[in-house]
């Protein structure tokens, strides 16, 4: 999977969850900021279903990819090219 499908479907699914207009993110969108107007409680739900979606076995995933929609689907394509390495 590629880093622009990944992005569209990180979108989809924070419209999806918070019931935002379609088009409301960006890939540049701080998901930690006041972009969204997130609130802590948001932050773990969103944690959740990302990790649910990419089967991410991580209890928590670093703040560094919650900085932007482009910097959460990197982390995810280098999460999965380690665990594939792994298997």
């Amino acid at each position: 999977m590629d880093k622009n499908n990944i992005c569209s479907e990180i979108k989809f699914l924070i419209e999806k969850i918070f019931e935002l207009d379609k088009g409301t993110i960006k890939n540049n969108t701080n998901l930690l900021k006041e972009d969204l107007d997130l609130d802590s409680i948001d932050i773990l739900e969103l944690e959740l279903n990302i990790k649910k979606k990419y089967n991410i076995k991580l209890e928590k995933l670093p703040k560094e990819a919650f900085t932007s929609i482009e910097k959460m689907a990197e982390f995810i394509i280098d999460y999965q090219n380690t665990m594939s390495d792994i298997k």
